[in-house]
């Protein structure tokens, strides 16, 4: 019976920086057995938030990291 493969951290992170450092907008993805994992690149302006609530905490967060 065949030993299934697992990554490091370390292994992650160097497949990780090798993709960014070629393209720093490149999606990597880790293809298992147990399915596909992609990292997507930062993006540039944050998502708006879905709803008024998330919108609301999202102000509350910011303003509590400026000591307001």
């Amino acid at each position: 019976m065949a030993r299934k493969q697992q990554f490091t951290a370390a292994q992650i992170q160097r497949f990780i920086n090798a993709a960014r450092n070629t393209d720093p907008k490149a999606v990597v993805e880790i293809i298992t057995e147990a399915g596909t994992v992609r990292f997507l690149p930062e993006s540039e302006h944050p998502p708006e938030p879905a709803s008024p609530f998330d919108k609301w905490k999202t102000k509350r967060h910011a303003s509590e990291t400026k000591g307001h």
